[in-house]
This record gives structure tokens, sequence and C-alpha cells, in this order.
């Protein structure tokens, strides 16, 4: 892109300018120092010399119509140095909005634990292959076009940028590629022991899948003891969510 002819122009402009008001500056110093006592030092004097910036900044106001940056809002503590204590005593403050420090009695967090044990998964990892009809071209129509597909058999769905295969790919990279909750539905149709090929469809954020599924190793849920600490969060947020109005 070539540089606007404007540009050069407005250089020169506000240089003039800028060295008019300097110079006019300084004859009006020494016009005052004349009559000023001599034991006064000339840098006492620069108090009334304009300040560049704000004289650039009117400059462009009044030839160009470009309107200086508002400073409302900001205040002299704006360079101010954190104080690290009071910081993490308002953010301490803040938490208490959101989650409570009372600690779980043991019965209401294996309560907890039994309802939502399975968010605490270890990593599964799936190979399969799949194909999708996607929501872009067939709209809300997508899933049963997919299950028309897989009555008559036939595996050609649409392209994406999305590999037809993967190999012993983790559930979050999983999520991550189709969208949250499509490793679940992968799980939920090996858990029983079974590798269905073609099965289907499940739906993601692109549209809807048929897939075959190669290969799968399933995440254990761990025990309440290893993951006590993130489950008494957990249920600490949840106390807070569960008492708003």
């Amino acid at each position: 892109m070539s540089p606007s002819p404007q540009r050069p122009v407005r250089f020169l402009i506000l240089t003039g300018t800028l060295l008019l008001a300097l110079l006019g500056s300084g004859l009006y110093g020494l016009f005052v120092e004349r009559d000023a006592p001599s034991d006064r030092d000339w840098d006492a004097n620069r108090k009334n010399l304009p300040d560049i910036s704000v004289l650039e900044q009117r400059i462009e106001a009044d030839l160009f119509g470009v309107e200086a940056p508002s400073s409302e809002g900001m205040g002299a503590d704006i360079y101010q140095v954190v104080d690290s204590e009071a910081m993490a005593a308002k953010l301490s403050g803040l938490t208490k909005h959101v989650t409570t420090l009372r600690v779980p009695t043991e019965a209401e967090l294996e309560a907890y634990y039994n309802k939502h044990g399975p968010r605490y998964r270890d990593t599964s990892r799936f190979s399969f292959q799949h194909v999708v009809y996607t929501t872009a071209r067939h709209g809300g129509q997508a899933d049963l076009v997919a299950k028309k597909a897989l009555a008559l058999e036939v595996k050609a769905g649409d392209q994406t940028a999305l590999a037809p295969r993967y190999f012993s790919v983790n559930s979050s990279k999983v999520d991550r590629l189709f969208g949250n909750g499509f490793a679940d539905k992968l799980f939920e149709m090996v858990k029983g022991g079974n590798l269905p090929c073609w099965a289907g469809p499940i739906t993601s954020r692109h549209g809807a899948h048929l897939v075959c599924i190669d290969n799968a190793i399933l995440g254990t849920v761990p025990d309440l003891a290893q993951v006590r600490s993130e489950v008494i969060n957990d249920w600490r947020f949840s106390v807070v969510a569960d008492a708003k109005p």
C-alpha cells in the first residue's frame, strides 16, 4: 500500500508549527529574563514552555479534525505500585461471593461424588473413522440424512477440515476437534465392551456423524480420596450456585 500523499504535508505543517511555538516561547523567555534578577536559574522558566505532546494534539485537532484521546477516568494512582497483600485481600473478598469456605461433611461429599463422579474420569483414547453430514449443507436435516445413509450403507459424507480417521486421540483433543461432549458420546457407544462399526449418528458442532470405532482405551474413575481437594472445591461452588435465587 503506497503512503498517503497527505502525510508529508501534515508532517511539514506539524514540524513548522512546533518550531514556531518553541521559538516564540524562547524569545518570550529572553524578554522575561532581561528584566528578571540575575540569580534566576534558566531551568526555572522551563515551566512556561508548552508541552510538546499537548501542542501536537491541539494542532491535530485544529488542522485535521483529529480528536485528542480522552483521559477521563484516569487518575494519578494509575502509576502506583500494586500492593500484593491488598490485592490478595480484595480477591479473597470477591471469592467469598462465588464460593463458600465451609467444609462439607463426609456424607455430603460422598453424595456429590456419587452423582458427579464421571466428570473426574481419567483421559480416554479412541481410534475411529467417521463421515459427517454437515449442518452447513443439510441444516436441521443433517441427522435424518445421516440415518438414511446408514440404512443404505452409504459411507460418503461431506468434506470438512476434519480428518476421516483418527488414531489413539485422547478425549480432550476429541472435544477440541468436534466440540464439547463428543468424547462422551463415543464413550457411551463403547462402554459396554462393543466397538460399533458403523453406527450413529452422533452429533457435533459440525453436523451428524456415522462412526466406526477401531479401538478404545477408557479412562477409569478415580477413588474419591485421589481427587478429594478438587471435589471439595466443586462442591463449594455448587452450594453457592444452588443458593442463588
